[in-house]
């Protein structure tokens, strides 16, 4: 992370560049009636101190965030956490054709809620520690004709033991080709990725390799509709499991509705992803969503989601469901503050054990942000 910074802020000259800095605060206080899915109940006190910096030049920008989570527990000290997020990204070089950039990210957090909110999985708690370098490349080759490419390196190691540590890599290729009528886009993509698990004293490997076909078309002024979709080739060696190979379905598809006030969408999503038992976790997910605006400052928000994820059982066997619905109304009382106040809907089965658990949560947050230009 220090030598990504450092790389960023030598590409910047001071005498041509504008600075942002931007303080902001969120302090929320939510009632929850199954904390961690412990069956205890107790009302969280939550402080989240973040602090972004933003400088740009005609050819390239810096953006660097570090964030903060304090969590405290009216009843509860035993469960009170700390989560730390620093990022630091940069357009490195920009014209009217290209963009090169770099950005970086490290996370100290629990593996409670990122594995619930990533895989949709009950894990137990333990510090994560994650280290994430994305450089990327966008070049258009002409005006209908642009190619991307994104590489990312991340590290993960776990406090605890019950979870491999993994090194991940991706790198995927993405040719976009925009047709006459300027309002359909087709796009390929290749990509290849490996992921090195430690369990133990041995280690495990997933190599994959996968092929992508889509169509991102603007039906209407209002309706937009995407589709992505292709095949996956898995090639799986672990310890004391027979190497595996075999090929998957993936897809990626959605729309967005827009009205006056009213914003609809929904996406399906079939994919895979590095999970904390040391393999390959196949994810199905739904997600729909639905804004209402009810004036300038003030709008309604309805989310609810589907995962299926299951794993294959090199290491761990797996399989769950997981449900979450959520509704928010959100308030602005100028363009500094702002404040939020909802109910989240959280449940998930263990279709192994065909244990289930439930937790509701109602939460009342205010934010703000003050940006200073220099």
């Amino acid at each position: 992370m220090f030598y990504v910074g450092l790389g960023c802020l030598m590409v910047l000259p001071a005498s041509a560049a504008e600075y942002i800095v931007t303080p902001s605060i969120t302090v929320s206080e939510t009632y929850d009636d199954n904390i961690f899915y412990y069956d205890v109940e107790d009302f969280e006190h939550l402080v989240s101190p973040i602090l972004d910096f933003e400088a740009r030049t005609k050819r390239g920008k810096i953006q660097v965030s570090l964030n903060g989570d304090i969590s405290e527990y009216q009843s509860h000290d035993e469960l009170n956490t700390v989560d730390q997020s620093y990022w630091i990204s940069a357009d490195i070089f920009t014209t009217a054709t290209s963009q090169i950039g770099v950005s970086g990210n490290y996370l100290r957090d629990y593996t409670f809620t990122s594995a619930l909110e990533e895989l949709g999985v009950v894990a137990e708690r333990s510090i994560r520690i994650a280290t994430f370098i994305q450089p990327k490349a966008i070049i258009e080759l002409d005006s209908r004709n642009s190619l991307k490419c994104f590489y990312k390196l991340n590290k993960t190691q776990y406090r605890l033991d019950t979870y491999p540590d993994y090194r991940n890599q991706d790198l995927n290729i993405i040719y976009i080709h925009k047709l006459k009528n300027e309002v359909t886009s087709l796009a390929l993509q290749l990509g290849v990725s490996q992921a090195d698990y430690t369990i133990g004293n041995e280690n495990g490997r997933h190599k994959s390799c996968q092929f992508m076909a889509g169509i991102d078309h603007q039906i209407s002024e209002t309706f937009k509709l995407t589709l992505n979709a292709g095949e996956r080739y898995i090639d799986s060696n672990f310890p004391n499991a027979e190497r595996e190979r075999d090929t998957a379905f993936i897809i990626d598809s959605g729309f967005l509705w827009r009205f006056e006030r009213t914003t609809v969408s929904a996406n399906i999503i079939r994919d895979f992803s590095p999970s904390i038992y040391g393999e390959e976790m196949t994810r199905d997910r739904i997600n729909t969503a639905l804004r209402y605006l009810v004036k300038e400052n003030l709008n309604c928000n309805l989310n609810a989601s589907y995962y299926r994820s299951e794993t294959e059982g090199f290491y761990r066997k797996e399989k769950h469901d997981y449900y979450s619905v959520r509704l928010s109304v959100n308030y602005s009382f100028n363009e500094h503050i702002s404040m939020q106040s909802g109910y989240t809907y959280n449940g998930t089965k263990n279709k192994i054990t065909d244990r289930s658990e439930e937790r509701n949560r109602i939460f009342l947050q205010i934010s703000s942000a003050w940006p200073f230009y220099y």
